[in-house]
């Protein structure tokens, strides 16, 4: 049966229907705009190393109302449609240049716009950690730092692996970075960038050992980390800027030799073969940013029994007391047993270094000498050995200048090791085991400073440097 239905009615059933159908919504409707503009979220500025002068002009000419609270801090406020732009930009204590600033956002809104900002500035989403996530833009190396269960974010200059980047997230315990954990080392930075790397790598405050009221925090390590604990000294007068930081190990889990070295190496850090007079641990230094590193491993005679090994890090300009970085070293030939010294002396001759002989001292019983145009090597005694040239030694013009990390580094650039098991004397030996290189840093077998670089016989260095000290005693 086939119900005919007037226009009427039917117009008024399509009427009904329509009314009971979701309304339609358009593009434009005014409920599809997010609550906060992304558009109108204009991020902190990346300009580092800018003036506070500098920056306060440049957030003026984007519209922001700006207000110097002290010599190291500005504040940058913006109203925009639903929210308020807040940012600080801080600066360094010391040079006052633009280090980094921190914002907050306020709820889901904000926060949305935040991270929509973000992406249409170019900023992917890099890491996520304990509670902070990383965002890095490439084309500056600046990146932010999120916290996701607080209201702050901090727009930081990278690399977040530079060791002494006042942006570094990471603690550089990666083997292909330093090896061991590294502690923040921003120097004058202030303590929350501090607690933002502490807090990123997972490690905790330590409220019973910290001494906040003086300017001294304590992080314990996460679980399964090869260290115990992070310890930070602030200076004494503000408590508010990064002076000095330690990492502690138990006996158990202290580092090896070579593990120390390669995570100093890796972050800057040269050996000086120095200690300090106080505890006897071994000092490294920066000599770029003037900063030492302690190495305590070996409990000290006499020490507590709470003694932990450590590696200190302190800013401390050494210049003039630790050994020059680079020295100008003139080697010497190595091809032992080869030639007499005649000939020796012949290819001496065509070095760039050379510039004459002299007698050795002793009316030619131990060789000659062969003089140099460098200051900090002004000669070499050439030795004979049953007629043949048997031994250098690449004579320093004093012991500091043997300490110079170049020549550790000149070495294992030709091939060479340190060995510790065959000598008292600091000895390295050829990539071919043919020859060693052994440092007499004061002299007390030479009766000079000097680099003795002799065949790889471990009777025979003695036999030969044993010579030059006999033919010292002799002449006396």
């Amino acid at each position: 049966m086939i119900l005919i239905m007037s226009k009427t009615k039917l117009l008024s059933a399509l009427a009904v229907a329509a009314m009971m159908l979701p309304a339609a919504t358009s593009c434009n409707d005014k409920n599809d705009e997010p609550a906060v503009n992304p558009s109108e979220w204009a991020l902190p500025i990346t300009d580092f190393d800018k003036t506070i002068d500098e920056v306060s002009a440049s957030e003026t000419a984007r519209g922001f109302q700006v207000v110097k609270t002290d010599s190291i801090h500005l504040r940058a406020v913006k109203n925009i449609k639903n929210a308020q732009l807040s940012y600080t930009y801080c600066f360094d204590p010391e040079t006052k240049i633009y280090r980094y600033a921190k914002g907050e956002y306020a709820g889901a809104d904000e926060l949305e716009a935040l991270t929509k900002r973000l992406a249409a500035d170019g900023y992917a989403a890099e890491s996520e950690q304990n509670g902070i996530k990383v965002y890095n833009q490439g084309k500056d190396n600046a990146h932010v730092a999120l916290e996701e269960s607080g209201s702050k974010f901090y727009v930081l200059p990278g690399p977040t692996n530079d060791a002494f980047s006042w942006g570094r997230l990471n603690d550089l315990s990666d083997a292909a970075q330093a090896g061991l954990a590294v502690p923040y080392l921003g120097h004058y930075a202030p303590v929350e960038l501090v607690e933002l790397m502490e807090q990123y790598c997972g490690n905790t405050l330590d409220s019973t050992a910290s001494k906040i009221d003086n300017g001294v925090y304590v992080f314990k390590a996460k679980n399964g980390r090869k260290h115990a604990s992070v310890r930070y000294w602030f200076d004494v007068a503000t408590k508010s800027k990064l002076e000095e930081a330690a990492v502690y190990y138990t006996l158990e889990n202290r580092p090896t030799t070579a593990e120390v070295d390669t995570c100093l190496s890796r972050t800057g850090f040269k050996y000086t073969s120095m200690k300090d007079a106080s505890d006897g641990s071994q000092i490294y230094y920066n000599y770029l940013m003037k900063c030492v590193a302690y190495v305590s491993m070996d409990k000290p005679e006499g020490s507590a029994s709470s003694f932990m090994p450590s590696i200190h890090y302190a800013y401390n300009d050494l210049s003039g007391q630790v050994p020059p970085e680079t020295v100008n070293f003139p080697a010497p030939l190595t091809d032992f047993g080869t030639m007499t010294l005649s000939e020796a002396v012949e290819q001496y001759k065509k070095q760039s270094y050379f510039t004459g002989t002299t007698d050795d001292g002793f009316g030619g019983l131990l060789g000659l000498i062969v003089t140099t145009s460098s200051q900090d090597f002004p000669q070499i005694l050439i030795m004979d050995d049953g007629g043949k040239y048997a031994a250098a030694l690449v004579i320093a013009d004093e012991s500091k200048t043997l300490r110079s990390p170049y020549i550790k580094d000149w070495l294992s650039a030709k091939g060479y090791t340190y060995n510790e098991k065959v000598s008292i004397l600091p000895t390295y030996i050829s990539a071919d085991k043919k020859v060693m290189a052994q440092f007499d840093i004061n002299g007390a077998i030479a009766g000079f400073p000097c680099v003795a670089f002799q065949p790889n016989e471990f009777n025979a260095a003695p036999s030969l440097l044993g010579k030059l000290k006999q033919a010292k005693q002799m002449k006396r």
